[in-house]
């Protein structure tokens, strides 16, 4: 069994290095006759190498937290309690991080994210319940501003900035493709230090990862002025999301497949673990984590290479996002009808292809129809969707036989994201075609 995973990691890397080469040779090209170019790489840079050490910090957790809880012995239903914290806290706090990113600016934001999830690490260091409860609190802060401050940051100084929307797409697409790339390191990196010093030792090599972070964000970003005259609140985002369909689609698209993604975090250790036996006689300790979420990763950066390579072949975001949301849900139908160990995975993997898609066309979207003054606020409610849907499915995974029933409600939610996503088009298409017919000739 374990041969079966480090062939597929031995496959998937070249084939993601590949792509990695192939599309920052591709951004180099696009940008060279460019009068902003050198500003705005130098800027690239300074984002992508940020928000890269911070994302390594989570990775290195990521891929172990499961196991963590299960090395210190913690039963199943008390897991789901710790995940569910994490959630509780991301949603609620969720409510005030947006609109105080708004209000007193996305890098202030990003030095907190550090120091909160610092303090997340050694928390986890700690076998007392209650302890790891409270860590889990933090994380959920933390997560909440990870998945808003650092896109906000992006978007907001690159509008003020005036740097092209296509310029933006590249940026966003090397970000999922460096996502990938980041998590691999992590996930071995991760396992090393775990087989030499145990299960801790990847969140103390996150701590030393958040520092890193930390200090390079402090030194090298510049808060966006506008931050200085925004104050997002949620009534007026919640006034925007009423009165925008384009943004109440988009949002709801966040919400459906994102939940999908959240749900695979905590789905797809024990789906594998508990297929283990049937078909290979092995007990769950067989399954390497780093190695396995090594090869997801190395998926995400083909998943979001391949969809780079079709939008600069002039297919449409909305259109690449539509199709990747019907793949996902059919790779999570597999899972939910399929008990065989190997299908399983592949099905993962092909998930994991489709989420490196989805993360690189979701950001040049939201970018395009959220405004900058209650933009981190209109994302954190969009997260909140996410949690509370969350809520709803994981008090009802207690058991194995009850896996198969939370991969159909993600196959579910992907074919609603891909709803949102068909509807966005019709939109689109409706509000391009006057434009069109009043050409002359028409």
């Amino acid at each position: 069994m374990g041969r079966m995973y480090a062939l597929s990691l031995a496959f998937l890397m070249p084939v993601a290095m590949f792509s990695s080469y192939k599309l920052m040779m591709g951004s180099k090209t696009s940008l060279t006759d460019a009068g902003k170019s050198e500003e705005f790489l130098k800027f690239q840079k300074y984002y992508l190498v940020g928000f890269f050490i911070s994302q390594a910090a989570h990775s290195l957790q990521s891929s172990h937290l499961f196991a963590l809880f299960q090395h210190y012995e913690i039963e199943v239903h008390e897991i789901s309690l710790l995940y569910l914290t994490g959630f509780v806290s991301m949603m609620v706090f969720g409510f005030f991080i947006g609109p105080a990113i708004d209000r007193f600016g996305s890098k202030r934001a990003c030095l907190v994210y550090g120091g909160v999830y610092g303090l997340c690490c050694l928390c986890m260091l700690s076998k007392n319940y209650e302890v790891l409860l409270f860590g889990r609190v933090l994380s959920g802060i933390a997560v909440a501003i990870l998945s808003s401050a650092f896109e906000t940051w992006v978007m907001n100084r690159s509008e003020m900035a005036a740097f092209p929307w296509i310029w933006i797409q590249k940026t966003f697409a090397l970000q999922a493709m460096g996502t990938g790339a980041v998590a691999i390191g992590a996930g071995v990196l991760a396992e090393g230090a775990e087989e030499m010093f145990g299960f801790v030792a990847p969140f103390l090599l996150a701590f030393g990862f958040l520092v890193l972070g930390t200090v390079w964000i402090a030194n090298c970003w510049v808060e966006p002025l506008s931050n200085r005259f925004t104050s997002g609140s949620l009534s007026q985002a919640w006034t925007t999301l009423a009165s925008n369909s384009k943004i109440a689609l988009c949002g709801l698209t966040v919400v459906a497949f994102e939940s999908c993604v959240y749900i695979h975090v905590f789905l797809w250790t024990p789906m594998l673990e508990q297929s283990i036996s049937p078909a290979y006689g092995e007990s769950n300790k067989a399954l390497p984590h780093g190695v396995v979420y090594s090869s997801f990763m190395a998926c995400v950066i083909i998943g979001s290479s391949i969809y780079q390579h079709l939008f600069e072949n002039q297919y449409q975001p909305e259109d690449l996002l539509l199709g990747t949301c019907v793949i996902a849900g059919a790779s999570m139908t597999v899972c939910a009808i399929s008990s065989d160990h190997t299908l399983i995975f592949l099905s993962f993997l092909c998930f994991e292809m489709c989420y490196g898609a989805y993360l690189s066309g979701i950001g040049f979207i939201k970018g395009r129809f959220i405004q900058m003054e209650s933009r981190a606020t209109i994302m954190n409610l969009f997260s909140s969707g996410q949690i509370v849907i969350v809520l709803v499915v994981l008090p009802n995974i207690p058991s194995p036989l009850a896996y198969s029933s939370a991969c159909m409600v993600c196959a579910l939610l992907s074919f609603a994201a891909c709803g949102a996503q068909f509807k966005l088009k019709k939109i689109l298409s409706a509000e391009y075609a006057p434009v069109a017919s009043s050409e002359p000739g028409n």
